[in-house]
């Protein structure tokens, strides 16, 4: 064979593959994966049984009456055309796959009931789940639980029927993935059949954190927790559901929707995924107890199907609360005396010196009590006055004074007559302030 026989072969067997049926190049939406495709146009008589391909999204279905949702796979049957359905006619298609060793089917359809002089009116028919349908495609919403399917499930050998729905018996029209050839078929493909596996709900929207997910409230007092909303950009003016469950005898209010018994945040999230601010605040509607923890489950729900859980801890406390560790310097260890002592300390983290922070020293012992505010001598130093007016055993208590709660720290230390010996205690009371106040620039 010479060279230009081959060039003439070649060109023949493109010509030949040009006039085959080819697949039809999927349209999936941007959260669907498409799982069959179909010869093109190879049931041309009529275009309402006509199985171009078959996607498939994976969304969270709210139900406002009763308060709940599913999370749920959507099987879209992509047709040439709905709108051919005959007037007086019916059909149904039929998505068939293996999963967990067992064979589950996803059906639903449509009828074009006679209506008198008014013509023909379309109506979906729920046959597995939930069905609607537009002029080329219809949809079959099911529950993943109801099909025993969850995230990670591995669904193999799909394909899907089309069937002219009669009183007798349902015909089989087009099977996909098979060349029909324009001729009704009801028996499974043997070849050219995908698998797809289930990976949870497509991401509608995100949530960021905006303030910490655990947080103090004094007696139960009121608390804000602070995020942003971002929708997918591909959607518009995405509407966007947040409830939330909480304890008894606390309330949440949230920055934009209802409150009251069944609070609700309501909002439009902005386009091209642009976040947007949203907060609640979360208060006891009786008496907290300190030490109390309470959750808050928060659910972020968007109309495409988007769910996001977060959950809030909120611990009951005290006007204080233990300080974490950080370190400190202090600049005037001693030595101490009775009487006004000042005391001056450097404050720093890994980014520096801090300052724009206050605390507080607190001072008591039996049937007294006294109270000082630390003075900001700037570049991350301060200086404290402390007056020990009698010998004995005293308490000092150091408290970040601009936050509420304050973290804080205890320590006790032995004042003598004409002088204090510089013991341990008091040092490693300096210490622990410098550590609080470090915990709250690590904090902001």
């Amino acid at each position: 064979m010479n060279h230009r026989t081959s060039l003439t072969l070649l060109a023949l067997l493109a010509l030949v593959a040009a006039a085959l049926p080819q697949p039809v190049a999927a349209a999936a939406n941007f959260d669907e994966t498409t799982i069959v495709t179909d010869t093109a146009d190879d049931f041309a008589g009529d275009g309402s049984l006509d199985i171009v391909a078959v996607h498939i999204a994976e969304r969270y279905r709210y139900n406002v009456e009763e308060r709940r949702g599913d999370d749920t796979i959507a099987v879209r049957f992509q047709m040439r055309s709905v709108d051919d359905l005959k007037c007086g006619s019916a059909i149904k298609v039929e998505l068939t796959f293996m999963a967990g060793g067992q064979a589950k089917k996803v059906a639903g359809g449509v009828a074009n009931a006679f209506a008198g002089q008014a013509g023909c009116v379309k109506s979906a028919n729920d046959i597995t789940g939930k069905t609607v349908f537009d002029a080329t495609s219809i949809t079959v919403i099911v529950a993943k639980a109801a099909l025993g399917l969850t995230d990670g499930t591995s669904l193999t050998g799909i394909y899907a029927i089309s069937y002219l729905v009669s009183a007798a018996q349902d015909v089989g029209e087009d099977v996909a993935p098979h060349p029909n050839q324009n001729a009704p078929q009801s028996a499974p493909p043997t070849s050219g059949m995908l698998s797809h596996v289930l990976v949870g709900n497509f991401p509608s929207v995100t949530v960021t954190p905006i303030t910490p997910l655990e947080q103090f409230s004094v007696g139960g007092q009121e608390i804000k927790y602070q995020f942003a909303f971002a929708s997918h950009p591909m959607l518009r003016d995405e509407n966007l559901r947040v409830r939330f469950t909480m304890p008894q005898g606390w309330t949440v209010s949230p920055s934009q929707g209802r409150t009251g018994a069944d609070p609700e945040g309501q909002l439009t999230a902005a386009n091209d995924g642009v976040p947007r601010d949203f907060s609640f605040s979360l208060s006891a509607t009786g008496i907290a107890e300190e030490g109390d923890v309470v959750p808050v489950l928060m659910q972020v729900i968007s109309d495409r199907g988007g769910l996001v859980n977060v959950t809030t801890l909120t611990t009951v406390s005290g006007a204080k609360i233990p300080a974490p560790n950080p370190t400190i310097g202090l600049l005037t260890p001693g030595p101490f005396e009775t009487g006004s002592q000042e005391r001056r300390l450097s404050v720093a983290n890994l980014s520096g010196p801090l300052s724009n922070i206050r605390f507080a020293l607190e001072v008591t012992k039996p049937g007294q009590r006294a109270t000082y505010d630390a003075e900001a001598l700037g570049n991350g130093t301060f200086k404290a006055t402390v007056n020990f007016k009698s010998e004995g055993s005293h308490t000092v208590d150091g408290y970040i004074s601009s936050l509420r709660p304050s973290p804080h720290q205890q320590f006790v230390v032995q004042v003598e007559d004409g002088g204090l010996a510089p013991g341990p205690g008091v040092p490693l009371f300096l210490v622990v302030v410098g550590l609080a106040v470090l915990a709250l620039r690590r904090r902001s």
